[in-house]
């Protein structure tokens, strides 16, 4: 019985560390999902939910568009204002992505001064309307750090997925709008 008494305790002691470690793991992988800067998904939750994304899409027929954004001239913004204006207007770039976009919608920072939003169940033209009242709503914000108004315009590549597409075609799609967008004058869809 002290043997039986031993290890059940010794039992509950391991249940009570496995708890903790799953939690432990659940925290590092959420850490893993969202950009610490931003608080939008990271790269890494960008690539899964792409695969899962166009996966759903090429399986149930429903239309899958995506939106590629840079923030315009934001050399410049790192340049004049420092290093710690451009990760304040990242943050604030990222937050009004988040904000105005559905539930259903999947926006990411891929890098640098670069998003994603992923638009399940939307057509071409939809995306197209969503993208340009987020541009527009950012061109209008007042972006302040510091007390300094910093303006802020971004740009934006749109591509619908097509049934022979993987993630790179999307992609490619897009960043070739994205640099048309640009190449017209930038503050633009």
């Amino acid at each position: 019985e002290r043997e039986n008494a031993a290890l059940s305790s010794e039992l509950v002691a391991l249940q009570a560390r496995t708890e903790t470690l799953n939690d432990q793991l659940h925290e590092q992988e959420q850490m893993l999902l969202l950009a610490s800067l931003t608080q939008v998904h990271s790269r890494f939750a960008y690539e899964r939910r792409l695969d899962e994304e166009i996966a759903v899409s090429l399986r149930s027929g429903k239309p899958l568009c995506y939106a590629l954004w840079d923030i315009d001239y934001f050399k410049r913004i790192n340049d004049e204002h420092g290093h710690q204006a451009g990760d304040a207007v990242l943050a604030q770039v990222a937050s009004y992505l988040s904000r105005y976009t559905r539930s259903n919608d999947f926006v990411a920072r891929i890098g640098g001064e670069e998003f994603v939003v992923l638009f399940p169940d939307t057509s071409i033209e939809d995306a197209t309307m969503i993208a340009e009242k987020l541009r527009a709503l950012i061109a209008a914000a007042e972006i302040a750090v510091e007390g300094v108004e910093i303006p802020v315009t971004i740009s934006c590549g749109i591509s619908a997925l097509k049934p022979c597409d993987g993630g790179e075609q999307l992609y490619r799609r897009a960043d070739e709008a994205l640099y048309a967008a640009k190449d017209a004058g930038r503050n633009r869809c």
